[in-house]
């Protein structure tokens, strides 16, 4: 140290001196790995900047999942800057499979991205945009697909925000098949990025899925991308890819047990209704190989609400009619709100399968 002379550079020190030890430890030198397809091990560096990132990201779930299973739990904060840099597709989406398991536990992820593969659908509201204006940054919100599109200077043919379509007949299933969907699988279709059409009426099926079929020429056939799922008074044949319901709509299909909830639920204790009587009203209706053309008056909605505007009128209450919900958005939330995995009829659970495997 005296030979260097540091201390002839600085005026108040005199002298410097340096204690030497040497340790002897454990060090990772070299990394080498074997891909499935190579004849023998390779060393890290000779690999491309893809498969680096695949083993570090898998390196940091390891170690995270480790330390989630130990007592006292650390919580971090992990930030990512375009992770996607270097990763194929499918690659990406693994990746953020674990970031989304991890975010669910002891983690809180912030990714700045350009890919559209992070930027999901389902979590629109949690995507901030970035943009410079006078040499300011402005972030912003995401309120719909459209920020997106601007924040990332996108068009349509970049990309397609969903891998499925369940396509349905009306309202009633718009509101009464996604939450069916929740309770049997726990997720919504957004976050496994299904996308649901409502046709407006059964008689739209055929134009519904001509008009699917030009929208995604050129990307995938309609029946791997599109389940659906119809009263059996549609007509249409059952399938693969398409599930019939009920002897004529879904109502009746619908277990009995949840009409008694569902009439408590808007009349209190006015009126009930028994297991025999909700019986007799099903026996009563056709199934569609015996009557393709019943109205909408012989269904069962229509029938239990006769039903039940009786037993209000044996009462008085006759009035309170007007409480009963209608046959559309409504219809399907109150009905839902009463039923659990369990009560969902074989068809839609089909359907759903449909949907889950195939994805």
């Amino acid at each position: 140290m005296s030979e260097i002379g540091i201390h002839n550079e600085v005026p108040s020190i005199e002298s410097v001196n340096a204690n030497i030890t040497f340790e002897l430890q454990n060090k990772l030198t070299d990394l080498f790995v074997k891909k499935i397809e190579s004849e023998g091990y390779v060393h890290i560096d000779n690999q491309g900047e893809g498969v680096k990132r695949q083993i570090w990201f898998a390196l940091l779930k390891l170690q995270a999942e480790e330390q989630l299973d130990e007592e006292n739990r650390r919580r971090y904060v992990w930030c990512f800057d375009e992770p996607e840099t270097h990763l194929h597709p499918k690659a990406q989406r693994e990746f953020l499979k674990t970031l989304s398991l991890l975010s669910k536990k002891n983690f809180q992820i912030i990714i700045s991205t350009h890919s559209t593969i992070f930027v999901n659908a389902s979590y629109i509201k949690d995507i901030n945009t970035f943009d410079i204006r006078n040499s300011y940054t402005i972030i912003g919100n995401s309120q719909e697909v459209q920020d997106v599109y601007e924040a990332l200077g996108l068009i349509n043919s970049d990309f397609l925000f969903y891998d499925k379509f369940l396509i349905v007949e009306g309202n009633t299933e718009e509101t009464l098949i996604p939450a069916l969907y929740k309770k049997y699988t726990s997720r919504s279709l957004r976050e496994d990025n299904i996308q649901l059409v409502n046709l407006g009426g059964c008689t739209n099926a055929d134009l519904a899925e001509n008009m699917l079929d030009r929208l995604i020429k050129g990307f995938a056939k309609t029946k791997d991308l599109a389940v659906y799922l119809f009263d059996a008074d549609t007509r249409k044949g059952s399938d693969q890819k398409t599930f019939i319901v009920g002897k004529q709509d879904l109502e009746d299909s619908i277990p009995h047990h949840v009409w008694p909830k569902l009439i408590e639920e808007v009349f209190g204790n006015t009126i009930s209704i028994s297991n025999e009587e909700l019986s007799q009203i099903l026996d009563n209706i056709p199934t569609v190989e015996v009557n393709h053309n019943l109205n909408e008056s012989g269904k069962f909605s229509a029938r239990l609400k006769s039903v039940i505007f009786q037993k209000l009128r044996d009462v008085g209450q006759e009035q309170l009619i007007g409480s009963w919900p209608n046959k559309s958005h409504s219809w399907g939330v109150s009905i839902s709100r009463h039923m659990t995995s369990e009560d969902i009829p074989e068809p839609i659970i089909n359907a759903f399968n449909s949907l889950i495997v195939d994805g």
